[in-house]
Protein backbone atom coordinates (compact mmCIF):
# COMPACT_ATOMS: atom_id res chain seq x y z
CA UNK A 1 0.00 0.00 0.00
CA UNK A 2 1.61 3.40 -0.97
CA UNK A 3 0.07 6.84 0.09
CA UNK A 4 0.61 10.03 -1.59
CA UNK A 5 0.38 13.89 -0.20
CA UNK A 6 1.86 17.32 -1.01
CA UNK A 7 1.22 21.30 -0.96
CA UNK A 8 1.16 23.53 -3.46
CA UNK A 9 1.14 27.17 -2.92
CA UNK A 10 -0.54 29.26 -6.43
CA UNK A 11 0.87 32.68 -5.12
CA UNK A 12 4.61 30.82 -5.58
CA UNK A 13 5.29 31.08 -2.37
CA UNK A 14 7.55 28.28 -0.93
CA UNK A 15 6.30 25.66 1.46
CA UNK A 16 7.42 25.36 5.08
CA UNK A 17 9.61 22.29 5.72
CA UNK A 18 7.74 22.15 9.05
CA UNK A 19 4.07 22.26 7.22
CA UNK A 20 5.68 19.24 5.11
CA UNK A 21 7.08 17.52 7.90
CA UNK A 22 3.49 17.59 9.49
CA UNK A 23 1.81 16.16 6.84
CA UNK A 24 3.86 13.46 5.77
CA UNK A 25 4.14 11.93 9.40
CA UNK A 26 0.33 12.61 9.42
CA UNK A 27 -0.42 10.69 6.38
CA UNK A 28 2.19 7.55 6.82
CA UNK A 29 1.45 4.61 9.07
CA UNK A 30 3.99 3.44 11.42
CA UNK A 31 6.79 1.98 9.73
CA UNK A 32 6.43 3.54 6.88
CA UNK A 33 9.19 5.29 4.72
CA UNK A 34 8.49 8.56 2.72
CA UNK A 35 9.99 10.44 0.02
CA UNK A 36 9.48 14.11 -0.72
CA UNK A 37 10.35 16.42 -3.46
CA UNK A 38 10.22 20.16 -3.15
CA UNK A 39 10.10 23.22 -6.10
CA UNK A 40 9.86 26.62 -5.42
CA UNK A 41 6.09 26.67 -4.61
CA UNK A 42 5.46 23.08 -4.35
CA UNK A 43 6.48 20.19 -1.96
CA UNK A 44 5.18 16.05 -3.02
CA UNK A 45 5.63 13.05 -1.19
CA UNK A 46 4.76 9.55 -0.95
CA UNK A 47 5.04 6.97 1.56
CA UNK A 48 4.90 3.25 1.59
CA UNK A 49 5.53 -0.17 3.79
CA UNK A 50 9.71 -1.15 3.79
CA UNK A 51 8.82 -4.53 2.82
CA UNK A 52 6.54 -4.02 -0.35
CA UNK A 53 7.62 -2.12 -3.52
CA UNK A 54 5.98 1.44 -3.57
CA UNK A 55 3.25 1.67 -6.20
CA UNK A 56 3.51 5.47 -5.82
CA UNK A 57 6.07 7.74 -7.64
CA UNK A 58 7.05 11.14 -8.51
CA UNK A 59 7.79 11.68 -12.22
CA UNK A 60 8.67 14.90 -14.61
CA UNK A 61 8.19 15.33 -18.35
CA UNK A 62 8.40 18.63 -20.24
CA UNK A 63 5.95 20.88 -18.27
CA UNK A 64 4.33 18.08 -15.97
CA UNK A 65 5.29 16.87 -12.99
CA UNK A 66 3.66 13.85 -11.84
CA UNK A 67 2.84 11.93 -8.61
CA UNK A 68 0.84 9.18 -8.79
CA UNK A 69 -0.50 5.80 -7.03
CA UNK A 70 -1.33 3.60 -10.40
CA UNK A 71 -1.31 0.47 -11.63
CA UNK A 72 -1.92 0.14 -15.47
CA UNK A 73 -3.38 -2.61 -17.04
CA UNK A 74 -3.67 -1.69 -20.68
CA UNK A 75 0.14 -1.07 -20.98
CA UNK A 76 0.69 -2.81 -24.45
CA UNK A 77 -2.43 -1.07 -26.12
CA UNK A 78 -1.58 2.97 -25.04
CA UNK A 79 2.19 1.67 -25.76
CA UNK A 80 0.85 1.58 -29.18
CA UNK A 81 0.33 5.48 -29.09
CA UNK A 82 4.06 6.34 -27.37
CA UNK A 83 6.63 4.79 -25.38
CA UNK A 84 6.66 5.14 -21.66
CA UNK A 85 8.45 3.01 -18.82
CA UNK A 86 6.70 3.79 -16.28
CA UNK A 87 2.88 4.30 -15.20
CA UNK A 88 3.96 7.73 -14.49
CA UNK A 89 5.00 8.48 -17.25
CA UNK A 90 2.33 7.03 -19.62
CA UNK A 91 -0.02 9.22 -17.41
CA UNK A 92 2.04 12.72 -18.48
CA UNK A 93 2.29 11.75 -21.86
CA UNK A 94 -1.91 10.67 -22.05
CA UNK A 95 -2.25 13.89 -20.33
CA UNK A 96 0.17 15.70 -23.06
CA UNK A 97 -1.77 14.07 -25.80
CA UNK A 98 -5.18 14.05 -24.57
CA UNK A 99 -5.76 16.61 -21.84
CA UNK A 100 -8.28 16.29 -19.08
CA UNK A 101 -9.86 13.34 -20.96
CA UNK A 102 -6.77 11.51 -20.58
CA UNK A 103 -7.49 9.10 -17.90
CA UNK A 104 -10.53 7.57 -20.04
CA UNK A 105 -7.79 6.26 -21.99
CA UNK A 106 -5.88 4.35 -19.24
CA UNK A 107 -7.25 0.86 -17.90
CA UNK A 108 -6.14 0.64 -14.07
CA UNK A 109 -6.65 1.85 -10.54
CA UNK A 110 -5.03 5.69 -9.92
CA UNK A 111 -4.87 8.74 -7.44
CA UNK A 112 -3.23 11.36 -9.77
CA UNK A 113 -1.73 14.70 -8.89
CA UNK A 114 -0.19 16.36 -12.43
CA UNK A 115 1.31 19.86 -11.64
CA UNK A 116 0.95 21.67 -15.25
CA UNK A 117 3.60 24.26 -15.24
CA UNK A 118 2.96 25.85 -18.09
CA UNK A 119 -0.44 26.54 -17.81
CA UNK A 120 -0.09 26.93 -14.42
CA UNK A 121 -2.73 24.57 -13.16
CA UNK A 122 -3.09 21.31 -10.59
CA UNK A 123 -5.31 18.56 -12.07
CA UNK A 124 -6.35 15.86 -9.67
CA UNK A 125 -7.61 12.71 -11.14
CA UNK A 126 -9.03 8.97 -9.69
CA UNK A 127 -9.87 6.31 -11.70
CA UNK A 128 -13.04 5.15 -12.28
CA UNK A 129 -13.78 2.34 -9.82
CA UNK A 130 -12.99 4.58 -7.46
CA UNK A 131 -10.00 2.04 -6.03
CA UNK A 132 -7.27 4.82 -5.02
CA UNK A 133 -8.63 7.41 -2.50
CA UNK A 134 -7.51 11.14 -3.21
CA UNK A 135 -8.76 13.96 -0.99
CA UNK A 136 -8.34 17.63 -0.67
CA UNK A 137 -8.39 21.02 1.20
CA UNK A 138 -8.35 24.48 -0.82
CA UNK A 139 -8.51 27.90 0.31
CA UNK A 140 -6.91 30.66 -1.19
CA UNK A 141 -4.05 30.20 -2.92
CA UNK A 142 -3.27 26.93 -1.61
CA UNK A 143 -3.91 23.24 -1.61
CA UNK A 144 -3.31 20.28 0.44
CA UNK A 145 -3.84 17.31 -0.60
CA UNK A 146 -3.60 13.42 0.67
CA UNK A 147 -4.59 9.81 0.00
CA UNK A 148 -6.71 10.08 3.09
CA UNK A 149 -8.66 12.76 4.85
CA UNK A 150 -7.60 11.35 8.48
CA UNK A 151 -4.37 12.64 7.21
CA UNK A 152 -5.20 16.06 6.57
CA UNK A 153 -6.82 17.11 9.44
CA UNK A 154 -3.94 15.28 11.72
CA UNK A 155 -1.57 17.10 10.07
CA UNK A 156 -3.09 20.67 11.65
CA UNK A 157 -3.02 22.49 8.39
CA UNK A 158 -6.26 22.30 7.58
CA UNK A 159 -9.54 24.11 9.93
CA UNK A 160 -11.96 21.67 9.91
CA UNK A 161 -14.67 19.48 11.98
CA UNK A 162 -16.72 16.75 11.80
CA UNK A 163 -19.41 17.02 9.84
CA UNK A 164 -22.69 15.99 11.40
CA UNK A 165 -24.71 15.93 8.67
CA UNK A 166 -22.17 14.27 6.50
CA UNK A 167 -21.83 11.95 9.52
CA UNK A 168 -26.07 10.84 9.17
CA UNK A 169 -26.34 10.42 5.27
CA UNK A 170 -23.04 8.38 5.89
CA UNK A 171 -24.88 5.91 8.04
CA UNK A 172 -27.64 5.43 6.33
CA UNK A 173 -26.36 5.36 2.58
CA UNK A 174 -24.10 2.65 1.21
CA UNK A 175 -23.28 4.21 -2.08
CA UNK A 176 -20.70 6.98 -1.19
CA UNK A 177 -20.37 8.78 -4.40
CA UNK A 178 -20.39 12.03 -3.17
CA UNK A 179 -17.65 14.85 -3.05
CA UNK A 180 -17.36 15.58 0.73
CA UNK A 181 -15.35 13.78 3.30
CA UNK A 182 -17.27 13.98 6.64
CA UNK A 183 -14.81 16.58 7.50
CA UNK A 184 -16.46 20.41 6.46
CA UNK A 185 -14.06 21.57 3.87
CA UNK A 186 -12.77 18.36 3.15
CA UNK A 187 -13.50 16.68 0.23
CA UNK A 188 -12.57 14.00 -2.45
CA UNK A 189 -12.14 13.51 -5.90
CA UNK A 190 -15.29 11.02 -6.72
CA UNK A 191 -14.12 8.45 -9.06
CA UNK A 192 -14.09 8.41 -13.03
CA UNK A 193 -13.53 12.63 -12.19
CA UNK A 194 -11.05 15.26 -11.97
CA UNK A 195 -10.37 17.71 -9.83
CA UNK A 196 -8.40 21.60 -11.70
CA UNK A 197 -6.97 24.30 -9.61
CA UNK A 198 -5.67 27.69 -10.58
CA UNK A 199 -5.20 30.34 -8.37
CA UNK A 200 -8.29 30.50 -6.21
CA UNK A 201 -10.41 28.66 -8.88
CA UNK A 202 -11.86 25.03 -8.40
CA UNK A 203 -13.29 23.18 -11.26
CA UNK A 204 -14.87 19.39 -11.38
CA UNK A 205 -14.61 17.87 -14.60
CA UNK A 206 -16.19 14.21 -15.38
Amino acid sequence: MSFIYGIINFDIKPVAVEAMNSLASSVKWDGFIEQTERAENYALGYCHHPERESKAEIFKFKDCFVLADIRIYNTKELKKTFDFESPEEAFAKAYLKWGLQCANYINGDFAVVLIDNKKKEVHLFRDHIGTRPLTYFFQGNQLVFASHEFGLVQSKLVKTSLSEERLIIDFFQTKRNYPQTVFKNLFKVKPGYSVSFASSQKQENQ
